[in-house]
């Protein structure tokens, strides 16, 4: 300005100088750097300490009264950690997976095969199991309940195949469905799935429709 002397531009320039210094981190023009850059410095260390407070809870977690929790270290096993509160290193030094060991699952499936005299029939087959072993079901198997599905229906093919129509259709549903889950554990057993089978049930047995008239020929 026209009337602004020496000694107001030098102050006008100074107060230009603090406030860039205060928006961008620089010491200030009047003494009290010291001040700023430990106040500044008590900030870092502040929000450094929350980032690490927050990281570190991010390894709590509660595991409830059915389940386990398998704990892996890089991806390798270290420890199975059991119900209540439990804190592990926070990820991505190590990390949890849930198992529910106690829930019972079930699913059912149908399909149609032949017996020993070569009829056909159509199976509805329900399963009941339960994750037994939780490190095995997690670290064993790539999908272990798909493979429980497959054996499932391989199993029941077996079982029905050795056995006449007759037998499936009229007498044999009981044993067939012991037969059945006894096959089913034993491969599960075998490839360590960490599956427990509980109930096999047969919930229908009957001649497909396309042969029903054909058969009924034949006993004839």
């Amino acid at each position: 300005r026209p009337n602004q002397g020496p000694n107001d531009l030098d102050e006008a320039l100074r107060n230009l100088q603090r406030k860039l210094s205060s928006m961008f981190g620089g010491k200030g023009g009047d003494g009290d750097g010291g001040g700023s850059a430990a106040m500044r410095g008590f900030g870092f260390a502040t929000v450094v300490l929350v980032l690490l407070a927050v990281w570190a809870v991010t390894g709590l977690y509660k595991v409830d009264a059915a389940e386990r929790a398998v704990v892996t270290r890089f991806g390798q096993f270290v420890r199975t950690a059991d119900p209540g509160i439990n804190i592990h290193l926070p990820w991505p030094i190590e990390a949890r997976q849930i198992v529910n060991v106690e829930a019972f699952e079930s699913f059912s499936d149908q399909t149609r095969m032949l017996t020993s005299d070569e009829n056909l029939v159509d199976i509805n087959i329900a399963v009941q199991y339960r994750r037994a072993d939780p490190v095995a079901f997690v670290f064993n198997v790539r999908d272990p309940e798909a493979t429980l599905g497959q054996v499932s229906e391989s199993a029941i093919r077996e079982t029905v195949g050795r056995n006449t129509l007759e037998f499936v259709l009229e007498a044999g549903r009981q044993e067939i469905s012991a037969r059945t889950k006894e096959l089913i554990q034993r491969t599960l057993d075998s490839y360590k799935t960490g599956i427990e089978v509980t109930s096999v049930n047969l919930q229908g047995v009957n001649v497909p429709d396309q042969v029903q008239a054909s058969q009924r020929d034949a006993i004839k």
